[in-house]
């Protein structure tokens, strides 16, 4: 059996004093969220959905 390092992400929709109404979460592999690919696509989807940066930001580096 190998060892797999993950990037585990959790999120959960309460606001400060009200209770969560839904909780999710996911994991992706290191080797995958940390690829240029991958780095690409969080770029491209980040810019996509706030348009202000890509006048802004040529590079971005996503951890």
């Amino acid at each position: 059996m190998n060892d797999v390092a993950l990037r585990i992400f959790f999120d959960e929709s309460g606001k400060r004093n009200s209770k969560p109404n839904l909780m999710g979460g996911f994991s992706i592999p290191s080797d995958l969220y940390e690829s240029d690919k991958f780095q690409t696509w969080t770029l491209l989807i980040i810019q996509s959905s706030f348009p202000a940066l890509n006048s802004k930001t040529k590079s971005l580096t996503v951890i």
